[in-house]
């Protein structure tokens, strides 16, 4: 893990777990006091999906990770290749979630850390290892020949990608909700399938963008640090 992102992880994961209030003090106990095995703390549910946060995608049809590395493409743009990799991944599939290209505002300001993921919500995906943002053109992918995806060093409109709810109790997208990615450029979809590459990357799925919302345009966040919501920052201070 780099340090880098060893460092980012550090920081958002002290301040999820100060804000939700899993840092407590011990209390000692008294001779007369009735100890108990230690219980694992649960998970907090309805976990919201925040700017700010560094999480894993999950595909939903294929249970592979969204995934980069220091692979280039050998067709199309060139770039760093994406990929969807096959259960629960690896440090390589970890994103941070930022707000959208803007050529006037910093993305602090078009997504600042807490806001809550929405549909309609415009986001980029930096990728955690290497710092390339998750990107779509019209060049076509090695496999299918589909919209090439890829992790582009600069920044442009083609990083930005429109947040779609699939399932939700409400308009707010909660870590384990389903969801989809729609390229703000092309409107064509974040998708993966069933067809994999061979060396050097070998059983890893081809990432690509289609025109039409389906089955395997369907994605989950999982692993990661949520980073707080700015409602639950503001009861904290």
């Amino acid at each position: 893990m780099s340090k880098s992102l060893f460092t980012y992880l550090l920081v958002v994961a002290v301040s999820v777990l100060f804000i939700i209030g899993i840092i407590t003090t011990p209390i000692a106990a008294s001779d007369d006091d009735h100890i108990t095995p230690q219980e694992e703390t649960p998970e907090p549910k309805n976990i919201k999906v925040t700017c700010g946060s560094i999480v894993k995608l999950r595909h939903k049809g294929m249970n592979c990770r969204l995934h980069s590395h220091a692979v280039k493409y050998g067709s199309g743009s060139g770039q760093q290749s994406v990929t969807c990799f096959p259960g629960e991944g690896d440090e390589n599939s970890y994103w941070v979630i930022k707000g959208a290209y803007s050529t006037d505002k910093k993305d602090e300001d078009t997504c600042p850390h807490g806001t809550i993921l929405k549909t309609g919500l415009t986001v980029r995906l930096e990728h955690a290892q290497t710092g390339g943002r998750l990107h779509s053109h019209l060049h076509q992918s090695p496999l299918s020949r589909q919209q090439e995806v890829s992790c582009y060093e600069g920044q442009d409109t083609g990083d930005n990608w429109v947040v779609e709810l699939v399932s939700s109790s409400s308009n707010a997208l909660e870590k384990g909700d389903s969801f989809r990615l729609k390229h703000a450029d092309t409107g064509k979809y974040l998708h993966s399938h069933n067809m994999q590459y061979g060396n050097p990357i070998p059983g890893q799925l081809e990432v690509t963008s289609v025109g039409s919302a389906n089955s395997n345009t369907i994605w989950v966040a999982e692993e990661g640090v949520y980073y707080p919501t700015q409602k639950e920052l503001e009861n904290h201070h």
